[in-house]
């Protein structure tokens, strides 16, 4: 346990605030703010969510769609009192113990009532210091490095950064990573993490760890679920892989807090196994298609029986080995025309194949 949380823990088990930021827009700081929300709630963990990003106020979109919808209050109300009041805080459907805290009044920020960057560090530190009493706080920041988010960085204890495994945001992670040493922040860094990635990770992982000098926690595969999910505006399932591997990230982070995920955590050379379908679907599909064309072989040499190789049979039993064989292709063609079945059938065919792997010692981190 490093100074730091040796001295919260001093101070009365003071929770800890967490800045998410990235070194461009796009990278799924949103969605990965939500699902370490999720994992807090699951754990019986209070946490409070604070949208930063006054440019876009993405978490505040996405949570007002369903979770706190309705809700209009946030922090331009604590910009025009200038001190914390906890009436602002939302408590979200799905996650009892999470809190949030909005933009509130978005269009407020750009009628020049606002000095933006500093006046958002003044109530965000009186915010943090009055939630991290009792709760965990996340804090969403904007995309790209600015002084509004590195204000954000000032006032926090701990810096998540947030990578995606491409050439722009390899140069752009950087860049956030040198302002942050000149600003003289790197110190609350505590590690980076790789989002959407495709394919094995292993290689981007040495280079990313030599060329940002700070710490690698985890990679997160694409799930293309959880992006279906947060264009519905609803929260990742904890059982997603992605979500899993977030849990694990967090454990990984915060084992005096945060218990392992209840899920197992893919190998570096599962990910490519991911391409842009779900893994799990293809193995179930590929099953399915073996079995259609078992049954497709065994009904042509019902219907056509060649002499001398199927020989001759009884008309009437070739006619119910017809109509069994029929209706078993049809219950396979059924079976494989929904995603749950093979997905199902498809953690199988994957659980037997790391079985064999593992028997024949292939089962090693490449």
């Amino acid at each position: 346990m490093d100074a730091k949380r040796k001295q919260d823990k001093a101070d009365g088990n003071r929770r800890r605030s967490v800045a998410i930021v990235s070194g461009k827009g796009g990278s799924g700081k949103t969605v990965l703010t939500a699902t370490i929300a999720s994992v807090f709630n699951e754990l019986k963990i209070p946490a409070t969510i604070i949208d930063a990003d006054t440019g876009t106020a993405g978490m505040s979109y996405f949570l007002g769609v369903r979770e706190a919808e309705g809700k209009r209050s946030g922090l331009t109300d604590l910009l025009d009192q200038q001190a914390f009041d906890a009436s602002i805080v939302a408590r979200l459907t799905s996650l009892p113990s999470v809190g949030f805290i909005g933009i509130g009044n978005h269009l407020s920020l750009y009628d020049g009532h606002h000095t933006q960057s500093v006046d958002l560090v003044a109530v965000l530190t009186s915010a943090i210091s009055e939630l991290t009493k009792q709760n965990w706080v996340l804090v969403d920041c904007r995309g790209g490095i600015d002084e509004q988010s590195l204000g954000v960085c000032r006032v926090v204890d701990d810096i998540l950064i947030v990578a995606e495994a491409d050439t722009t945001s390899y140069q752009a992670t950087r860049l956030l990573i040198d302002v942050l040493i000149e600003k003289k922040l790197k110190a609350k860094v505590r590690g980076f993490v790789i989002n959407k990635v495709i394919y094995n990770p292993i290689e981007a992982v040495k280079a990313a760890k030599g060329f940002y000098g700070v710490p690698y926690l985890f990679s997160f595969p694409l799930d293309l679920d959880v992006t279906a999910k947060f264009v519905q505006g609803r929260l990742p399932s904890l059982k997603s892989q992605f979500s899993i591997h977030v849990w694990e990230a967090l454990h990984r982070l915060y084992k005096d807090d945060v218990s392992s995920p209840k899920g197992r955590v893919w190998k570096n050379w599962e990910f490519r196994e991911i391409g842009v379908v779900d893994r799990e679907s293809s193995a179930g599909g590929f099953l399915i298609t073996l079995c259609l064309v078992i049954a497709a072989t065994l009904f042509f040499r019902q219907s056509v029986p060649l002499v001398g190789y199927f020989g001759e049979q009884d008309p009437e039993h070739r006619i119910a080995a017809l109509i069994v064989v029929g209706t078993v292709m049809a219950g396979i063609g059924l079976v494989g025309s929904l995603q749950k079945a093979r997905k199902f059938i498809g953690q199988g065919v994957l659980t037997v194949a790391r079985w064999v792997r593992s028997l024949l010692g292939y089962d090693r981190e490449a």
